[in-house]
This record gives structure tokens, sequence and C-alpha cells, in this order.
């Protein structure tokens, strides 16, 4: 059996290219096996101890969440510094304290033998105002009424209050009289 040129020539390539892949396989496997065979690290070494080991306490797993929600939104600008001593202190001098305002709203004012008594409501309950009266539960000057307002003066067109916390007068007026 005679074979033509070409075809014995393809047959030699095919055979050399087999071989040459046999050869490089093997030496991957060869690489693979060295790879295999690294040298001992401590952390290994510590698992290995917990596997001879088995009452030494492990370390607690670290928890990751593979499928945490994700945003486009660009992160928050930090918050700013907080101000200075001399910042508060200049904003202080700017915008003073002010007292809320009054929580009394005069509801009735008549006169009765030559005393005025004032009705107020305060924070839903209601309150006679007089500056000589015997009435129970009445108030008078210098009276504290819901703890942060002192009564100063009363006469014929106002009340006036102190709220406590500022040391801050306030003025309620009671209108035109008949």
């Amino acid at each position: 059996m005679k074979l033509s040129r070409p075809i014995l020539i393809l047959a030699i390539l095919a055979i050399l290219s087999a071989a040459y892949l046999y050869w490089r396989d093997r030496t991957e496997i060869n690489t693979v096996q060295v790879a295999v065979r690294r040298p001992v690290t401590p952390a290994t070494t510590q698992i290995n101890k917990q596997v001879e080991d088995p009452s030494a306490v492990p370390a607690a797993p670290v928890e990751v969440n593979l499928f945490g929600t994700q945003t486009w939104a660009p992160p928050p600008p930090p918050p700013p510094p907080p101000p200075t001593p001399e910042e508060i202190a200049e904003q202080l001098r700017k915008n003073p304290p002010r007292p809320p305002p009054l929580p009394f709203a005069v509801t009735t004012i008549w006169r009765e033998s030559g005393i005025t008594y004032i009705g107020i409501t305060a924070n839903g309950q209601d309150v006679i105002v007089c500056q000589q009266c015997t009435l129970p539960g009445s108030v008078r000057r210098g009276d504290t009424l819901l703890h942060n307002y002192r009564l100063d003066q009363i006469s014929e067109r106002s009340l006036v209050f102190t709220f406590l916390p500022l040391k801050i007068k306030q003025e309620l007026p009671l209108g035109e009289m008949p």
C-alpha cells in the first residue's frame, strides 16, 4: 500500500500535534500538583488545630449579604461641622430667645360692688382673676399659673404676666370695657 505524499505529510503532522498536546497536558498536571503543594500558613495551621482539638472555640462567622440593596443615588453629603461656641454666642445675640405666645384668653369681664372680675381660660381651665376678691380658686397678683407664668399686674386694660424660665414680661390685653 502506497500513500500519496500530501496524505503522508498530513498523517505526520497529526501524529506530531497529538504528541505535542499529550506533552502539554502532562506539564499542566505537574504545575497543578505543584500549585497544590503550597507552604503551610498560620491560617491553615489554626484550621488544622481546630480539626485536631474539637473543644477549641471557632471564630464567629462573618455574615455576608449577597443580595443587599443597591442604589444608583450618590451617598448623602457629610453633615456640617458643629457650630463653635463663638458662633452659638453670635446667634444668641442676633436672635435672643423669646417666650412662647401666652396660652391665656380673656373669656369674660364684669364688675360687681366696685371689684373687677376677669375670667380667663388657660389650657382648658377657666380661672377668675381679681385684685381684691375673696372667691375660692381665684388668682391674684403674684400667683403662678401653669407653672411658668406669674401674674404681675392687673389693670383696667391688660394683665401682665412674667414667663419665669426667661424672666420676660408679656401683656394680655383685655379689650374695651363699657
